[in-house]
């Protein structure tokens, strides 16, 4: 198996998307940074950025919407399991072990959404 060293915290890891995030530009398609060291790394930034990513949420509401808008559309995998994670206990790693799950809840957004528009919902 081949493997890769994180270039944060120097640590040897399987070369796989379950230790590395994806990353096109890269030259074997995955990020630098292990997910553990990325996702410290975001959260610090997060943290001492808090004003400015405040303040660029504020002027680019209608980019963020437009956004949202485009995925929630589509449903994809990522946006269902986000959602199923807000309103219980379950992790998105319990989750991804019942696709059944997720397709559940992607019929449920669409029948809402199309009791929604039909013309004879009284809103």
């Amino acid at each position: 198996m081949k493997t890769k060293v994180c270039t944060k915290c120097g640590k040897e890891l399987p070369a796989t998307k379950e230790y590395f995030n994806a990353n096109k530009n890269r030259k074997y398609g995955l990020s630098s940074y292990c997910k553990v060291c990325k996702k410290i790394y975001n959260k610090k930034h997060r943290e001492e950025n808090k004003e400015k990513i405040k303040k660029w949420r504020e002027e680019n509401k209608e980019v963020i919407k437009e956004y949202k808008k485009k995925y929630t559309n589509e449903l994809r995998d990522w946006y269902i399991i986000d959602l199923l994670t807000q309103d219980s206990t379950l992790t998105s790693e319990d989750i991804k072990q019942y696709p059944k799950l997720i397709e559940l809840k992607k019929q449920e957004i669409l029948l809402k959404r199309e009791f929604n528009t039909s013309p004879n919902h009284d809103k």
